[in-house]
C-alpha cells in the first residue's frame, strides 16, 4: 500500500451505496438530488462508478448530470484509468485519464465533450489517486492507529492538476444522528477543502463513517459559497 497504514479491504465487489443530497436552509431541508456508487470486479482490479443527478423538481434552479468511472488495481489500490462526464448547469466536461505510476505520468484526454477534446501528458507524484478512488482508498485506513488531531495526506489529480489535501481525524461519536436512518457509532474526519467556485478557502468538510470494518460514509456536511 502507498501509505503502509492499511487494513484488509473495507469493501467488496457488489457494494452499492446511495446518498440523498439536501441543502439546509435554517429549519428547512431542501431535497436536491441523489448520488450512487457501485463497485464491480474488473480484469485489472475493481471498477468503481458514481452517478449524481438532481431531482426533476430541483432542476429549474440547477441541473446536474454527473458520471464518474475508475478502475483500480488490487495490489496497490491505485487508479489505472478514470473517466468523468459531467453536466452542471451550463458547464459540461468530458475527460479520460490513463495512469502510468511507474513512469510518474498521466495521459489526459479532456474537452467539453467527446468530439471536442485535447490530449496532454502530465507528471504525477507517487500514489496519486483520482477523485473517486480516493474515497475508497481512505476507507482502508487503519483508524485505530490514528490519534485525535492526526492528519493523513491525500494526493489526487483533477482538472490537469495534482492537489494535496489533509484528512484530519477528529475522533469517535457513539450516538451520531444520521438524517432518516437513526443513530450510529461513527469515526469523524475533516478534510481541508480547495478554495474556488464552490468552497471558501480554508473551509473544512465533516465526514462521518461507520465505526466498523466497512467504514461506510454515512454523512457528509459542508458549507458552500
Amino acid at each position: 500500500p502507498c501509505n503502509g497504514n492499511t487494513l484488509d479491504m473495507a469493501f467488496a465487489a457488489g457494494e452499492r451505496l446511495t446518498y440523498k443530497l439536501y441543502y439546509n436552509l435554517g429549519l428547512v431541508w431542501l431535497p436536491a438530488g441523489e448520488l450512487e456508487f457501485r463497485l464491480q470486479n474488473h480484469k485489472n482490479g475493481l471498477h468503481i462508478t458514481a452517478d449524481g443527478r438532481t431531482y426533476s423538481s430541483y432542476e429549474w434552479f440547477y441541473k446536474v448530470r454527473d458520471h464518474y468511472e475508475c478502475v483500480v488495481d488490487n495490489e496497490r489500490f491505485l487508479p489505472v484509468w478514470s473517466m468523468r462526464d459531467i453536466e452542471e448547469g451550463d458547464y459540461k466536461q468530458y475527460s479520460e485519464l490513463s495512469y502510468d505510476h511507474e513512469a510518474g505520468m498521466i495521459h489526459s484526454i479532456r474537452g467539453r465533450n467527446k468530439n471536442d477534446i485535447k490530449s496532454e501528458n502530465f507528471e504525477i507524484n507517487t500514489c496519486v489517486q483520482d477523485i473517486v478512488s480516493m474515497i475508497y482508498r481512505m476507507r482502508n485506513e487503519n483508524v485505530k492507529a490514528l490519534s485525535i488531531g492526526e492528519s493523513l495526506p491525500v494526493n489526487f489529480f483533477l482538472d490537469d492538476t495534482t492537489y494535496e489535501v489533509e484528512m484530519k481525524y477528529k475522533g469517535e461519536d457513539d450516538r451520531m444522528k444520521i438524517k432518516g436512518l437513526g443513530k450510529y457509532s461513527v469515526y469523524h474526519f475533516s478534510p481541508n477543502l480547495i478554495g474556488g467556485d464552490i468552497f471558501q478557502e480554508g473551509t473544512e468538510m465533516d465526514i462521518y463513517v461507520s465505526k466498523d470494518q466497512n467504514k461506510v460514509p454515512l454523512l457528509i456536511e459542508s458549507p458552500l459559497k
